[in-house]
């Protein structure tokens, strides 16, 4: 075949499973309504695969492209991966409307998966777990993520991971956890019940702040913005600097970077970080400015070349030397 091209202005597309192995694109355009159920797709061939409907889209089937992955549902409508919707591409996935997963999904994106569209109604997690991998490329949610699932996400050391709304603002996910990545921004406010990364080569970025009831453990080279987790546990892996970051259960916990193996810290239950990439010694010290109880200010700088706690009116911070 050198292409699959379904078009049908009716509504009588019922489980479509549609399979291309030459050259050429697959399109399938329908006006079912209330849905169009697509059961498989397999693009062996070159081109990309595109699916639109007038009303909503349900997948209940394993998807596997060479080339990019578009889903667009009607104004409106939600794109539904059920019982094995597995995906597979070679190229971008776009899922290009409101989404409902209602079944554990695997889905492998070589070069970038986008979920919704700005100001949309968002993504939700109604059954676990996701898992959502691309080979260096970005992985993008746009609107809100919602739902108490375990989501797992991999960029790999280059790809980017972006959530541009709000994370648990009606849901927190139980679980979200950054495998790998280079850059993690969440321009929303994001609240999860545990926030874990293994892996980053670059910048995590909570600009509205992130709550993470059961603990947040990051593992990267520069943390920015409000963290409110207990316990707050922190791996560098490369860098030194934290950002304007508070950890704990209260408004008065702060901790802030102001240079380079330099950590300030005031009332912090928990933090842990290895000593500074360049061999000097993290130097934790009282933030002053922000201390509401001035018993609680640390008269003397404390040093450490190695691993250790120190205590101070009754407040416990360790240091990790790196391995």
């Amino acid at each position: 075949m050198t292409g699959t091209t379904l078009t049908n202005p009716s509504n009588d597309f019922t489980g479509v499973n549609a399979t291309n192995t030459g050259p050429g694109a697959i399109q399938i355009v329908d006006n079912a309504l209330p849905l169009l159920d697509i059961t498989g797709i397999n693009q062996s061939g070159t081109g990309p695969v595109s699916i639109a409907n007038t009303g909503n889209i349900g997948i209940t089937g394993p998807v596997a492209t060479t080339g990019n992955f578009t889903v667009t549902p009607g104004n409106g409508n939600t794109i539904t991966l059920g019982n094995g919707a597995n995906i597979n591409t070679g190229g971008v996935m776009t899922l290009a409307g409101s989404t409902a997963i209602n079944a554990p999904v695997n889905i492998n994106a070589n070069q970038g998966a986008i979920f919704g569209v700005p100001n949309g109604a968002g993504t939700f997690l109604n059954a676990g777990p996701i898992n959502v991998t691309t080979l260096n490329g970005p992985i993008t949610f746009n609107g809100p993520v919602n739902g108490a699932q375990n989501l797992f996400l991999n960029a790999g050391p280059l790809g980017n991971i972006t959530f541009n709304g709000n994370v648990g603002n009606i849901a927190p996910p139980t679980l979200l956890q950054i495998v790998n990545a280079n850059n993690v921004t969440s321009n929303g406010v994001m609240n999860v019940v545990q926030f874990i990364q293994l892996a980053g080569n670059g910048t995590t970025n909570f600009v509205g702040g992130l709550n993470a009831s059961g603990g947040a453990y990051i593992t990267t080279k520069i943390v920015d913005g409000i963290v409110n987790a207990n316990p707050f546990v922190l791996n560098d892996s490369g860098g030194d600097t934290i950002n304007n970051t508070t950890s704990g259960d209260a408004a008065a916990n702060s901790l802030d970077s102001i240079a380079e193996g330099v950590v300030e810290a005031m009332n912090t239950p928990y933090f842990y970080s290895p000593q500074s990439a360049h061999g000097q010694p993290i130097v934790l010290t009282a933030n002053n400015e922000t201390t509401p109880n001035p018993e609680q200010n640390i008269a003397n700088l404390l040093d450490t070349d190695s691993s250790g706690c120190v205590s101070f009116s009754g407040v416990q911070v360790c240091i990790r030397q790196r391995e």
